[in-house]
């Protein structure tokens, strides 16, 4: 599907499923973003949700792929 949808002549919509942990990270990394990755870890384990955090390394670093 991926060569179908590179190859045609137009607009084409690839749907992929991905963990919903999974990070996106650019090659560089601003300093608003280190300040928003901040911010939702600190929002995260004031709301009772630290297990989202402890997902995070788990996903993307520990793969057995």
């Amino acid at each position: 599907m991926l060569t179908q949808a590179l190859a045609h002549d137009g607009p084409a919509l690839l749907e992929v499923l991905v963990h919903r942990q999974e990070l996106s990270l650019p090659p560089t990394i601003t300093l608003e973003q280190v300040k928003g990755f901040s911010l939702f870890a600190l929002k995260a384990v004031m709301s009772g949700r630290g297990d989202e955090l402890v997902d995070l390394p788990k996903v993307n670093l520990f793969r057995s792929e």
